[in-house]
């Protein structure tokens, strides 16, 4: 790490993982900075080393709890600002209220244009965003701002992952995503379509339908692309169009998800000086605050893990996690909601299922990591698929897909 005006990346609580990724890739750590919620709810903001005439990065984006994710980085501006950084980058993948970017009705807020001056007047330098709803919001800042296109990435994912996508059609859900999807098709050398969405009658729950306006999608493979994805009653009646006019097959590619608020964050840190003890935190979706909920030891070479949940006694791990004894390949254990859970190694990926519904749905599975062409930066990283019915007793899944998976590794599963 150079010293002076290096680069320092710091993050709130809207996306970890992205921080995380971001930081890794570039080989640069993330200053430690804690974000929080007093009782009361305001946010409390502490970064812990200095970042004196620094370039700060600033990694926040708008989706989920929006106005908390909107605060949290008008305050880590306003922080670092205070605290000398020389130059100060918002790294907001999904711009909050980019959907309300003009005057449509009215008496009606332009609140993209609000956001920005937020910006400017917390101390930001610099803006970098994706696919912003409306090219045109980059007028409403006074400083610069790089507005990042994932059309490479999509065009890239349909010739990798869409088969037959030569005789596929690119599809808009409306009028405003035409020119983002004419830009893709004629990358690719294929036709688009144009959906038309409408009410039936006037009044606000009339019911919709969706019609074709321009293209034909019959027979062929029909892909959706938006930028934004909230209640996905868009996309499931263009989907239902889509079916309706005779595409064979039919992709979403979004660009943005806002997905809930109640979103459940695990911290699993396994410390270089002890390898030997794991802990896993959870984050209340509330307070925003990391609770201890569980911990493995294997201090001593040989002897079993042992267990500790919510702060009890250590206990041996077989207690919590019964090894099946016919083929050595699963282990069992009982959740919180009373169902027994089993692990089971399927074409060497780790699947669980519950003894109350069919195998071929498990309600987990961990994808291991893939890389193409056997580079590391060009790797898919390793994820833990969990469906929502296993969310009741998710905190113990993830401490047996631990055991099991340490067992793996010691070459017991």
């Amino acid at each position: 790490m150079l010293h002076g005006n290096s680069v320092r990346l710091l993050t709130g609580n809207s996306h970890p993982e992205l921080a995380q990724a971001v930081a890794e890739r570039l080989n640069v750590p993330l200053t430690p900075c804690t974000v929080k919620k007093f009782s009361n709810g305001e946010i409390n903001v502490k970064i812990s080393e200095s970042i004196r005439d620094e370039d700060v990065f600033i990694i926040q984006s708008g989706c989920s709890d929006v106005n908390d994710n909107l605060m949290e980085l008008l305050i880590l501006i306003s922080a670092c600002k205070g605290a000398s950084a020389r130059r100060i980058t918002a790294v907001i993948p999904c711009f909050p209220y980019a959907r309300m970017d003009k005057k449509d009705k009215s008496r009606a807020p332009i609140s993209a244009k609000l956001v920005a001056n937020m910006l400017a007047v917390a101390g930001c330098d610099h803006v970098i965003t994706m696919d912003l709803h409306a090219s045109q919001i980059q007028g409403f800042f006074d400083f610069p701002v790089d507005n990042l296109y994932s059309e490479p990435l999509m065009i890239n994912y349909i010739k990798r992952n869409i088969p037959d996508w030569k005789n596929s059609i690119i599809v808009s859900p409306d009028a405003g995503g035409a020119k983002r999807v004419t830009a893709i098709a004629d990358k690719l050398g294929i036709e688009f379509a144009l959906i038309h969405r409408q009410r039936q009658h006037k009044g606000e729950n009339a019911p919709e339908k969706m019609e074709v306006l321009v293209g034909d999608v019959r027979d062929k493979v029909a892909i959706l692309v938006d930028d934004m994805i909230d209640t996905g009653n868009t996309l499931v009646l263009a989907a239902k169009s889509l079916q309706e006019n005779g595409a064979k097959t039919i992709y979403a590619l979004i660009s943005h998800v806002s997905n809930a608020s109640d979103v459940i964050y695990y911290e699993i840190v396994t410390p270089k000086w002890a390898r030997g003890n794991t802990t896993i935190s959870r984050m209340d979706p509330n307070t925003r605050q990391f609770d201890i909920i569980a911990e493995m030891k294997n201090d001593d070479k040989g002897k079993a893990a042992e267990v500790r949940l919510y702060g009890g006694a250590l206990k041996p791990a077989g207690e919590f996690l019964e090894s099946n004894k016919e083929n050595g390949k699963n282990a069992s254990f009982t959740g919180k909601d009373g169902k027994r859970y089993t692990w089971k190694v399927q074409q060497k990926d780790l699947q669980l299922v519950r003894e109350d519904l069919p195998e071929d749905q498990p309600v987990a599975v961990y994808h291991r990591e893939k890389r193409y062409m056997n580079v590391l930066r060009m790797a898919k990283h390793p994820y833990l698929e969990v469906e929502p019915v296993a969310l009741d007793t998710l905190d113990s899944l993830i401490m047996s897909f631990l055991l099991v998976e340490r067992r793996r590794r010691d070459g017991g599963v």
